[in-house]
């Protein structure tokens, strides 16, 4: 499928997994409107500067991803799309807080894909200098959580950073003459362990729960946890200042 001229004139699309990681990109909207898509997902719309740009929570994983990413595109026709929100560093060149703009992306043991040249151009003027990462990015299945896992994630594949959607809604992006690209930032280093979120997807309130009872009995989780919110708060801040910089370029 392609949209021809309606890709390059709608609006910016940005994808990101969380409310958390959407929350504060749509506080850069002025006169945010907010809408429910049909999985119940929120979807913000407005405008940064003089660019209309839609912010799209996806879930958690791959195939929410790919599923969101697929019906928010043909909800708004847009010209471009953004895969934003947190990632976690593999190479240990990967500080917290980096600014990662791949330039491929790769479902763990399948063949990367090109971002789009032109809009990775465009977004390299806006990346913080000396804390900017670009390589290959893998997209997995699972939380990736210890540094052993890390580090045979890193090997099998040579990725910089691992995320758990960017090459699920790339895969659906490219195919209907989308251009896209990725901006993530690192919460966690490849040295850092994460707490164990099995069975859990946060974009659900009764699961961020489960996660906070597990918390109170167990000092080590409650820390694991502590940390990884730190991380996140940090690459947060990071991520919400280069895309309100950039998202306003993107209107070519």
């Amino acid at each position: 499928m392609c949209y021809g001229e309606a890709v390059r004139s709608g609006p910016v699309l940005v994808c990101a997994a969380l409310p958390y990681e959407c929350g504060p990109l749509a506080k850069l909207l002025t006169t945010p409107r907010r809408v429910r898509d049909d999985a119940g997902r929120s979807r913000w719309s407005g405008r940064v500067a003089d660019v209309d740009i839609v912010v799209q929570e996806t879930g958690m994983g791959l195939a929410a991803a790919a599923a969101t990413a697929r019906a928010a595109i043909d909800a708004v026709s847009p010209r471009c799309l953004v895969s934003t929100g947190l990632a976690g560093g593999l190479s240990p060149a990967v500080a917290l807080g980096d600014v990662i703009v791949p330039d491929h992306v790769a479902r763990s043991g399948s063949s990367p894909l090109s971002v789009d040249p032109e809009l990775r151009a465009i977004a390299a003027a806006d990346l913080p200098q000396g804390r900017s990462r670009r390589g290959l990015l893998v997209s997995v299945e699972r939380v990736v959580r210890t540094p052993t896992e890390k580090s045979a994630l890193r090997t099998s594949t040579r990725a910089d950073a691992v995320d758990m959607e960017s090459a699920a809604i790339l895969e659906v992006a490219l195919p209907m003459s989308v251009p896209a690209i990725v901006v993530r930032a690192a919460s966690d280093t490849a040295q850092d362990e994460l707490p164990d979120l099995s069975g859990l997807d946060l974009s659900r309130v009764a699961d961020q729960a489960r996660l906070a009872a597990r918390a109170l009995t167990s000092p080590r989780l409650a820390q694991r946890i502590a940390r990884l919110g730190w991380g996140g708060h940090r690459a947060t801040r990071t991520l919400t200042k280069v895309l309100g910089n950039l998202l306003p370029r993107l209107h070519s």
